[in-house]
């Protein structure tokens, strides 16, 4: 029974794990995103 519940624990645990190194990953993203859209374009200048 313990070794069952002892799987149980470790598979939670690796999806918590891996829904945290998403989530993560989603928000630097996003982050980095939002820092190039805020970056004002480079104004030409005619020749």
């Amino acid at each position: 029974m313990w070794s069952f519940a002892d799987r149980v624990v470790k598979a939670v645990s690796d999806v918590t794990l891996g829904t945290v190194i998403v989530l993560v990953h989603v928000a630097l993203a996003d982050r980095s995103r939002k820092q190039l859209q805020l970056r004002p374009a480079p104004q030409r200048v005619p020749s």
